[in-house]
């Protein structure tokens, strides 16, 4: 059964019709919206941790401040999970804006899942890293069937697809039997390993399946990689204009599964990431 969606506020611009006799009203797990402004928050013991989908950031807000956000309507839905849990989720991935999306729509579309997705920080200081090492260090922990995500900084495209997908990768690849990592690209499918990756400018994360894959389960996965290469598809520019329209305009148009749909399914685990 479906739960049913309550809306508690559905303030205009210049409305100041929430005071402090509302604010009691407002409690841990519900949700904030602002088309208007490209914002939406959940809402944590003592404030909202709001993203901003336009600049992909989050920040904290008071339920006193919320006035300057109007338009906004704030929902509720019966929780997905215990507001605790996700207090410690957000505190574990820095209040990540993707993190933030994650608990946004498993709340909204009444998902209730046993653990959440980890993200890594979306920008940290690599020239304290030995990124050679530290590649090498994810080649040893990489096992067949795991997925490999990656976001390319000066890439015009990744960026173009982190925008459209809104998610914080822009390409996925699949582990292979010899390590080598099996991506489709704009100009077909191509293999590589993480060496590969040694730019400072390529974020790349190692993710597990939660469950963990049998020999049976594996073997399937290297022939699945085998047939696909063998047809030499492309993920061209007519199927990101198709995530687009789906996406983002709400049109029924068909797509394959993007980079956003895989890490916000939450059945992965954070290995490593570089």
């Amino acid at each position: 059964m479906i739960k049913k969606i309550t809306t508690l506020f559905s303030l205009r611009s210049g409305n100041n019709e929430l005071h402090d006799a509302n604010y009691d009203l407002i409690q841990p797990g519900d949700t904030f919206t602002s088309t208007a402004n490209h914002l939406l928050g959940v809402k944590l013991q003592n404030e909202f941790l709001m993203l901003d989908m336009e600049r992909t950031c989050s920040y904290r807000v008071k339920c006193e401040n919320l006035l300057s956000l109007a338009p906004f309507s704030i929902e509720r839905v019966p929780h997905v999970n215990e507001i605790t849990e996700i207090e410690k989720y957000f505190e574990t991935n820095c209040d990540n804006p993707f993190a933030v999306y994650n608990v946004y729509r498993c709340i909204v579309n009444h998902i209730t899942v046993n653990k959440l997705t980890q993200f890594p920080p979306l920008y940290f200081n690599k020239s304290k890293l030995n990124r050679k090492d530290e590649l090498a260090k994810m080649n040893e922990l990489a096992n067949t069937g795991d997925t490999v995500f990656t976001y390319i900084r000066n890439s015009r495209i990744s960026q173009i697809i982190r925008q459209v997908d809104r998610g914080p990768w822009s390409h996925v690849g699949v582990v292979g039997e010899d390590k080598n990592i099996s991506e489709m690209t704009t100009v077909g499918m191509r293999k590589s390993n993480f060496s590969d990756y040694i730019s400072n400018n390529a974020d790349v994360a190692l993710y597990r399946s939660q469950g963990a894959l049998n020999q049976n389960q594996k073997n399937q996965i290297i022939k699945v990689i085998e047939s696909i290469h063998a047809s030499r598809p492309k993920y061209g520019w007519g199927k990101i204009l198709a995530i687009f329209l789906n996406k983002r305009l709400n049109l029924p148009i068909p797509i394959t599964v993007t980079p956003a749909d895989l890490i916000y399914a939450n059945n992965l685990q954070l290995i490593h990431f570089c």
